[in-house]
């Protein structure tokens, strides 16, 4: 089923509905809920929003495949296309992008790789689900890497949205609601302040080089490394606040969890008890798709921030620290055509920009690093953290969160090591 509807005279946003019905952020039980999806569009019509709606016309492969329902979804998609508020073409990118330059229109989305961006970049904002109170299912829009949410509501009530009635569910919250954020606490009483960091790893090719001081691949000192500043970030004082994300990147984004829970952050005595053991499973090694880790690495921190276990956890988590280490420059094939640096500045920049109190440092490991982009993507450092380089004898770039390190120094690992340190000393 192919449509082109060009009727709509005006249009607040544009919804990129494939990537929201498939976005883990947006499921239940694990499904693709047209549920949510008919609620998100309930509560914009209920505050006057006008909006388009575009579908990969894979959608109903993608969905029945990941046990959504089919036909429900089709009656969905013959509500929209009543009001011509519906596009469905092999690859919605495109349209979507000339959409929301047409209209001016902000994209709505679960957490898209974007790759369609290229130069302008549209006002992002994020589809998710929430779990109130225990047992409320709520849907919100909010702009991507911001706390404020612009539109919240309850979608355990009974509900219409054109003609489909949605009956209210029962009490018992189904026990998996969007993404798996982090471990509830264990006991009443929230801690005043919680502390993030996320380490996006390369995992690309050129990591299996054997030029370091010991001959060893430079992957194999990064797995010490991990396992290192896990130990020593036990000495810190956020060390019982800390919960750390881990990511490796090539030419996707591989979320490790600790132990296989599931948990997009862990505590950081889970990530001790169960150390990882090679940051390189389970990726598909091609590329060095730095764009992509960037910008999943800031959602993922926007998206705890906003979760309800969050707020259970602590009253603060106004602080986070994202450490990027990359051997190389910015390397991605997008719909058959290379990508590279100077391709993605604007890119990088509006997802640095948009990110509230987060910090980014980036390390350069070996002579291929593009040191250039990466001393521009680094946040200036703090004077706690120029001192706390100095006493540990880390080279800041230009007094921002960037530094090299030389593959054949034998304090490779020192040098890495605290330099983590230091960029999450901003979170102390």
């Amino acid at each position: 089923m192919t449509t082109q509807n060009s009727g709509v005279s005006a249009v607040d946003f544009v919804i990129d509905g494939s990537n929201v019905l498939l976005a883990k952020q947006c499921r239940i039980d694990g499904k693709p809920s047209i549920r949510a999806f008919a609620a998100l569009l309930a509560m914009l019509e209920a505050n006057a929003k006008a909006f388009k709606v575009w579908f990969d016309s894979s959608i109903y492969h993608h969905v029945e495949e990941n046990g959504g329902d089919v036909d429900e979804l089709k009656r969905l998609i013959s509500e929209l296309n009543l009001r011509s508020q519906l596009d469905i073409i092999s690859r919605a990118d495109i349209g979507i992008q000339k959409d929301c330059q047409l209209f001016n229109a902000a994209v709505i989305n679960g957490g898209d790789r974007n790759d369609s961006w290229r130069g302008w970049v549209p006002k992002i904002l994020r589809c998710r689900l929430n779990v109130v109170n225990g047992n409320e299912i709520t849907v919100y829009v909010a702009p991507a890497g911001s706390g404020a949410k612009l539109f919240s509501e309850s979608m355990s009530k009974a509900f219409n949205f054109r003609g489909m009635q949605f009956a209210a569910l029962d009490a018992t919250t189904p026990s998996d609601v969007g993404a798996s954020w982090a471990p509830q606490p264990k006991f009443k009483g929230r801690r005043p302040h919680g502390n993030l960091l996320v380490l996006a790893l390369d995992a690309s090719p050129s990591m299996d080089e054997q030029d370091t001081f010991d001959g060893r691949s430079r992957a194999a000192h990064v797995n010490d490394i991990l396992k290192a500043t896990m130990e020593g970030l036990s000495d810190s004082s956020i060390a019982s606040s800390l919960h750390v994300c881990i990511l490796s990147f090539s030419s996707d984004v591989v979320l490790h969890t600790a132990n296989d829970s599931g948990f997009v952050f862990s505590p950081l005595r889970d990530w001790q008890n169960a150390p990882l053991s090679d940051y390189l499973s389970g990726v598909s090694r091609n590329g060095t798709n730095i764009r992509l880790a960037l910008d999943r690495a800031a959602d993922y921190v926007d998206g705890f921030r906003q979760s309800g276990t969050a707020q259970q956890l602590a009253m603060n988590w106004k602080n986070a620290t994202v450490v990027m280490l990359t051997d190389g420059s910015h390397c991605a094939e997008i719909n058959g055509e290379d990508e590279q640096s100077k391709d993605i500045l604007n890119h990088v920049f509006t997802t640095l920009s948009r990110s509230e109190n987060v910090s980014f440092g980036f390390l350069g490991l070996g002579d291929g690093a593009d040191m250039q982009s990466l001393c521009s993507w680094g946040s200036e450092a703090t004077p706690l953290q120029i001192e706390l380089a100095r006493r540990k004898d880390v080279m800041l770039e230009s007094g921002r969160l960037c530094v090299k390190a030389n593959n054949g120094d034998a304090k490779l690992n020192s040098i890495v090591r605290s330099f983590i340190d230091v960029a999450s000393s901003r979170v102390g």
